[in-house]
């Protein structure tokens, strides 16, 4: 099936991140490399466990649901209390893995109940101006959030530093997960702490905690985000491609052992036509029997979203006051090929840049599809906390700006399309604001063509999804 490319690609931006994760880099053959991140040693994370009673709460949220931890708990259900504020990076770093934690625990299993608490007095936010229903919108959380107007007495013996977590089982104990500097270490903690409430073996558990695409002409690239969220040590593992009705689209052998968070990203690249279905699943396959299959399975609905360009690329990136935290590199999907890169090692380590604005310019390949990343190892992205980094791709023979970044974590991701020469390619950047439904191609007997064809006079009719089209003759030289 990969008849074109398949890799394990490294999880870059985690190799500085607290300046002490190891790589191991195993070669398999010649279409399967691996990198595995290994966790941060120097992780202060406090865990401590109180099998007393916790104190019931009431809570109303933003939206004006009722919350009774009581109840709850009553019904068996496990309480996941997040404890937040509003300008604390990390708390807004973790609302992707609350996310899927609250849609693999609770929306799937019917097992946990997940609320956010925002910690900050009302007198406090109003005088910053803080709405915490937009923030609400911005960090993108799917769980209830609640505010407290500060916290009791309670609650602030056991609230010393944000983010902290409580995990309350059923029978009222509990347990504080604080002090929490890294990444890795809330995944890991809230799937321990959560299965342990419902007594089940937290030994082995490796979590596809995230899973990215993009789709362009046909060819796939699947970006799969896994860590060793168990205790112990897991020994390799299998990728697995269905289809809706559970047909077996491909199967991939991960031989690599992760120990406890380690992480790795697997990146699986198809060609044109070689998955045929846009939607399909991917679940992680597990060796042990007492691995914990909850949080194994994702969803991929394949949509076509890239940016247009002509072959002449221009990269400007500035950096922020930490360059050496920087990288990029440019991949051919197409081919499976890296094109170019800046600031990344020999091994795959982030060596960073020199400071200041660095441009690059590129001539790509015509009907080719372009994934750019770009990095920051230390997680706070290139704006805007330490300097007002960021990055533009500009199609430079028609001067558009085609995307932008700098404000993100650990890594950034642009994805792009380079036409072919054609009559109307002016006309067609203007609309690239747009976001395509579907090109068709029409010779002038009104034949329909996936593709257009060389030497032809043909008619492009492109579709938007606001509805609207666009027609143009095109002749390819």
């Amino acid at each position: 099936m990969r008849n074109i490319y398949l890799s394990l690609f490294s999880f870059i931006p985690l190799f500085v991140f607290g300046q002490s994760q190891d790589v191991v880099t195993q070669i398999t053959d010649f279409e399967v490399t691996t990198h595995v991140v290994k966790p941060h040693e120097d992780s202060d994370v406090s865990v401590n466990y109180i099998s007393t009673g916790f104190q019931n709460y009431q809570f109303t949220d933003l939206e004006g649901g009722t919350h009774d931890i009581y109840a709850e708990l009553g019904q068996g259900k496990t309480v996941v209390l997040a404890f937040m504020n509003y300008f604390t990076t990390m708390c807004q770093n973790e609302v992707k893995y609350l996310n899927h934690i609250k849609d693999i625990y609770q929306t799937q299993e019917d097992m946990v109940r997940l609320w956010g608490i925002e910690i900050s007095e009302l007198n406090t936010l109003n005088a910053g101006g803080i709405d915490l229903d937009v923030l609400y919108q911005n960090w993108g959380l799917t769980y209830p959030l609640i505010n407290l107007d500060g916290l009791d007495s309670y609650l602030s013996n056991l609230v010393t530093s944000v983010p902290t977590y409580i995990v309350i089982k059923p029978d009222h104990s509990y347990t504080v997960i604080s002090t929490i500097s890294n990444e890795e270490d809330v995944l890991s903690h809230l799937n321990q702490s959560i299965l342990t409430a419902s007594s089940i073996s937290a030994d082995y558990d490796v979590d596809l905690y995230n899973v990215e695409h993009d789709y362009c002409n046909g060819s796939v690239n699947l970006y799969l985000s896994v860590q060793n969220t168990g205790v112990l040590a897991h020994t390799a593992f299998q990728v697995k491609l269905t289809d809706n009705s559970g047909t077996v689209i491909d199967q991939v052998n991960i031989p690599n052992t992760l120990t406890p968070k380690s992480r790795v990203e697997v990146s699986l690249l198809y060609g044109a036509n070689q998955i045929t279905d846009t939607e399909f699943n991917v679940e992680i396959i597990s060796g042990y029997a007492t691995e914990n299959h909850r949080n194994n399975k994702a969803e991929v609905n394949l949509v076509e979203s890239m940016t247009s360009s002509s072959g002449d690329i221009q990269l400007r990136l500035q950096t922020d006051d930490y360059p050496a935290e920087t990288a990029w590199h440019l991949r051919d999907n197409t081919i499976g090929e890296f094109t170019d890169s800046a600031g990344i090692g020999a091994n795959g380590a982030i060596t960073g840049l020199t400071q200041g604005l660095h441009t690059y310019n590129f001539e790509l390949d015509d009907n080719h599809c372009y994934t750019l990343h770009v990095y920051d190892s230390f997680g706070d992205g290139i704006c805007c906390s330490n300097g007002n980094g960021y990055f533009k791709v500009y199609d430079t023979s028609s001067g558009a700006l085609l995307v932008e970044g700098g404000n993100f974590q650990l890594s950034e991701k642009a994805h792009f399309r380079i036409l072919p020469e054609m009559i109307g390619v002016d006309e067609y950047v203007e609309h690239s604001s747009k976001e395509i439904l579907s090109i068709n191609y029409y010779d002038l007997l009104g034949r329909s063509y996936t593709e257009p064809k060389l030497n032809m006079v043909m008619l492009k009719r492109t579709i938007y999804t606001d509805n609207s089209t666009k027609s143009e003759k095109i002749h390819l030289k």
